[in-house]
């Protein structure tokens, strides 16, 4: 049996010295201080309390900027969300009024186009009309003077100089041109998307 294990019986035993003296009350001694070290061990204590407290803060700031970091996420989607919807607000009115521009502009090149066509469908009947009158041998020379004299009279029908003096013809403008220069609309957009912005405090 080792020490240890005798020692373990022995202070199971009532009559034992080892017993009595593992079963004695114990007094605390008392430690008589210099005040220079009582003062410091006061000053210990009190730092390891103050060190304690700036943990708890420390701690609370991270709740807090986890927190923080939640609600702005939430406020960047929410503003992103609002910049997104009004911008396809936007491009909504936009393609509306091109849409519109352009089927005004179709409306007024379409009638123009019927217009001219019809103009080009009498003189192309004229032109063949001509060329019957002259290549026709079935009529002599007398009559074909006589014919075509009639054919090359003045037709108000084939009057090119009213489409030559149109303003429109000369003044045809199909182009589109998109500014957002001058876009009250597109002005705000871009400062709601500028205005966003993020503040961050240097940890010191």
């Amino acid at each position: 049996m080792s020490r240890a294990d005798l020692l373990k019986v022995l202070s199971k035993i009532p009559e034992t010295k080892v017993y009595k003296e593992s079963t004695k009350t114990r007094i605390p001694q008392v430690i008589i201080l210099h005040p220079k070290e009582h003062e410091r061990m006061n000053k210990i204590y009190e730092e390891s309390k103050e060190v304690s407290k700036m943990v708890g803060q420390i701690n609370a700031e991270i709740v807090k900027l986890e927190e923080n970091y939640k609600m702005s996420k939430q406020n960047i989607s929410k503003s992103c969300k609002m910049i997104i919807n009004a911008i396809e607000k936007h491009e909504e009115y936009l393609l509306n009024k091109v849409d519109t521009y352009k089927n005004k502009k179709k409306q007024i090149l379409t009638e123009l186009l019927n217009e001219v066509k019809n103009v080009e469908q009498q003189f192309k009947t004229k032109n063949k009309q001509i060329a019957q009158c002259i290549n026709d041998i079935d009529i002599d020379s007398n009559q074909k003077r006589e014919q075509l004299k009639q054919l090359l009279q003045d037709d108000p029908n084939l009057n090119i100089n009213s489409l030559k003096s149109s303003q429109i013809i000369p003044n045809l403008d199909t182009s589109i041109n998109v500014q957002f220069t001058n876009d009250q609309k597109q002005i705000k957009l871009i400062q709601m998307i500028k205005s966003g912005s993020i503040t961050l405090t240097d940890i010191k």
